[in-house]
């Protein structure tokens, strides 16, 4: 059973992203007045459209009904689809669980990519976090290919395993396999058992439905829903801002120091072609533009992120005009624009200053300034016309699920489940 058909249609960040957009943009419209009769007909109209009749994730976004226009707009999409978001501080005392032990940043373990670092002093056998877990098979990460998937008696073969395996706690002994979905949890890295500092435990919540403890995997497999839970528990005092570690095993241990062992460059056209994209990212090396690329593409892998920051309309009045390229503003340096790849947006490079720019002056580096085609929607048809945007306001990021991290060769294995902790019920595989 597809559990999708149950839950319908579920928007993700993005989605509610681009429904504020729509219902700012529904507000101009009305001249700001979203309580209006001319603002009731305009969105009744617009419900009554071929495309908003369809019920993609956008539309699951925005409110149903126009009397919630002006509290929506109040709050955010995202917030008026979890009403029970905000809770009084007496419920939270006697429900909650604490979520912000720990914050992402970059891991101290080189090559590591992110780590989760305490926010506050954590006392020896303290709960870090809870971590609710989704039950999965072993066999649902495998991943095979086909000379031609359309055909049903095409050849198939096994061509690799799921990402998700890594952030999976598991044991050799069981096909089960648990995913934790709180929030920072997955970026807990691994310390060898001196290293280690936190170590995880069933949880003692009343959450943790431990009924499901006895169940076969194939029961598990069947039931409609999760319900276990795990925790992470301080192994000693932990400082603020020291990064979090747990043992994954001996097991994954011994397959990580063979993966390095036996590591050899890909020979798969597919893994070959990959450039990080961190190779690229040298601020005197002029961009190249779209026809340039034509001749000389860069990987597949790689696309081009412009950080413009929130578009001002009014600084942006000042540089409105019109040109061959369309219409388009200045670009604008913004506090603290460079501190995430939110404010970073797909742009495509169509000009470089010099034979396309003359006139401008630069203290850039590579004494460049450009003009850029920024799609600031996800599925914006018309892009935003950006010019003088300098060289180290354009990043080269991997695309989404074209990173190192889902090459076929790259690390599979999940994170080890105490022997100790695994269910006699779950020993379903023999070793």
């Amino acid at each position: 059973r597809f559990v999708g058909d149950e839950l319908g249609i579920i928007p993700i960040d993005d989605d509610f992203d681009e429904a504020d957009d729509m219902l700012r943009t529904f507000s101009d419209l009305v001249k700001g007045d979203v309580e209006s009769e001319m603002a009731r007909d305009l969105w009744e109209f617009f419900n009554m459209t071929g495309d908003a009749q369809q019920k993609n994730r956008v539309r699951v976004a925005l409110p149903e009904k126009f009397e919630d226009v002006k509290h929506v707009m109040e709050v955010g999409t995202a917030r008026h689809s979890v009403p029970d978001s905000i809770r009084p501080m007496e419920w939270l005392e006697e429900n909650g669980l604490c979520l912000d032990n720990i914050r992402p940043d970059d891991s101290t373990i080189p090559q590591a990519g992110k780590g989760a670092f305490a926010t506050r002093f954590l006392e020896r056998g303290q709960v870090i976090a809870p971590a609710p877990l989704v039950q999965l098979r072993r066999k649902d990460m495998e991943v095979y290919d086909s000379d031609d998937i359309r055909k049903k008696k095409a050849k198939t073969w096994r061509d690799g395993t799921q990402l998700l395996l890594n952030y999976c706690f598991g044991h050799a002994e069981s096909s089960i396999l648990l995913f934790p979905y709180a929030p920072v949890v997955n970026y807990i890295n691994h310390g060898d058992s001196i290293e280690a500092n936190a170590f995880i435990r069933w949880s003692a919540h009343e959450g943790n439905k431990r009924k499901l403890l006895l169940r076969t995997p194939d029961e598990l497999n069947d039931s409609e829903h999760a319900g276990l839970m795990l925790e992470f528990v301080a192994k000693r005092d932990i400082e603020v801002g020291e990064e979090v570690l747990v043992d994954y095993g001996e097991e994954w241990q011994e397959a990580w120091e063979k993966y390095l062992e036996e590591w050899k460059p890909p020979l798969d056209e597919e893994d070959v072609a990959y450039v990080n994209p961190e190779v690229l990212n040298d601020i005197m090396v002029p961009v190249r533009t779209v026809e340039e690329q034509e001749e000389d593409p860069y990987p597949e892998n790689i696309q081009t992120l412009c950080f413009v920051g929130p578009f001002d309309e009014k600084k942006g009045e000042k540089t409105k005009k019109t040109d061959e390229w369309g219409e388009g503003y200045d670009w604008t340096f913004y506090h603290n624009m460079y501190f995430t790849n939110k404010k970073g947006y797909p742009c495509d490079i169509v000009a470089r200053d010099g034979e396309d720019l003359a006139g401008y002056q630069s203290v850039e580096p590579d004494g460049s300034h450009y003009i850029a085609k920024v799609y600031k929607r996800k599925k914006s048809k018309k892009p935003l016309i950006v010019r003088k945007v300098p060289r180290r306001a354009i990043e080269f990021y991997d695309r989404k699920y074209q990173s190192d991290l889902f090459l076929r060769t790259a690390f599979r294995h999940e994170i080890g489940l105490p022997t100790k902790m695994l269910p006699k019920a779950w020993r379903d595989v023999n070793v």
